[in-house]
């Protein structure tokens, strides 16, 4: 009997070394284990992945002899030398959320007289991080609601005919506006999970729909009781097109800087400054 206890200690003693031994190389391993590789940059252009698709995007959004073609054009080269880091890459990203909460949706929501909400997005602090971009959720949230009761007020008595047409006439707007390149490289080249913010993906659909909804209200209240519906819905939105392509391409030259670079141009790309 006496011979089993130095057995059954020395048993034990194995046992809980044996169950060290397989936990410890687990979390080593775990550790030191290496992060997957994320390309943040074109192999064929040498651009930051955002930058390009902020530029290819809006491009095929303008038509090609458009002033707005022939900024992206000139802005090309130097979007060309923009790749770098994933952090890069990141900050880049929140620049263009920032732009598209802070100046793009409130752009549409003044244009079909929704001030106050409009006040509140510009009013938001600078969106730089997961934490910025988190605290702008509600303002956002209210965005959409006071754009989407608008829109139902200014639909009331309109033909569905005339209701189609706004939409379309929107979405092309949104497109010429460079609505839909920040919506497309600022929603996450990578994917915004890589950055924990789960929420985001929300957060952008819930913006541009707040942002479609508005520019549908100025053209569904312009095109309402009109004979020239085409060339009325484009004078309805032409102002806010140009103020805001103007501000998308400062937006684009801020992206295109060297990443040891961050001009302090916040109140030029904001507002339409100029």
């Amino acid at each position: 009997m006496v011979s089993l206890l130095p057995h059954g200690d020395a048993l034990g003693m194995s046992t809980d070394l044996s169950c060290r031994a397989q936990r410890s190389p687990t979390r080593w391993a775990r550790l030191l284990a290496p992060k997957p590789f994320v390309a943040t940059t074109d192999p064929l252009t040498g651009a930051d992945l955002v930058v390009q698709t902020f530029c290819d995007s809006f491009e095929r959004g303008v038509a090609p002899t458009s002033q707005a073609a022939r900024e992206i054009t000139a802005l090309r080269p130097r979007a060309r030398k923009s790749g770098s880091d994933l952090d890069t890459l990141r900050r880049r990203e929140h620049l263009v959320l920032d732009w598209f909460i802070r100046t793009y949706v409130p752009e549409w929501l003044q244009a079909a007289g929704l001030q106050e909400a409009a006040h509140r997005l510009t009013a938001l602090n600078e969106i730089t991080d997961l934490e910025t971009a988190t605290a702008a959720t509600e303002a956002v949230e209210n965005a959409e609601t006071t754009a989407r009761a608008a829109l139902l007020k200014a639909s009331a008595d309109v033909p569905v005919g005339r209701l189609t047409f706004a939409r379309d006439k929107a979405r092309a707007s949104h497109y010429a506006s460079a609505g839909i390149a920040a919506t497309v490289a600022g929603g996450g080249v990578l994917g915004w999970p890589l950055t924990g913010d789960a929420a985001s993906g929300a957060r952008w659909a819930v913006a541009e729909r707040a942002a479609l909804n508005a520019c549908t209200t100025v053209i569904v209240r312009a095109v309402a009781s009109t004979a020239n519906v085409s060339e009325t819905a484009q004078a309805a939105v032409h102002d806010t097109t140009a103020v805001l392509q103007r501000s998308a391409w400062r937006l684009l030259d801020r992206l295109c800087a060297p990443p040891d670079e961050h001009p302090d141009t916040t109140s030029q790309v904001h507002r339409g400054g100029a």
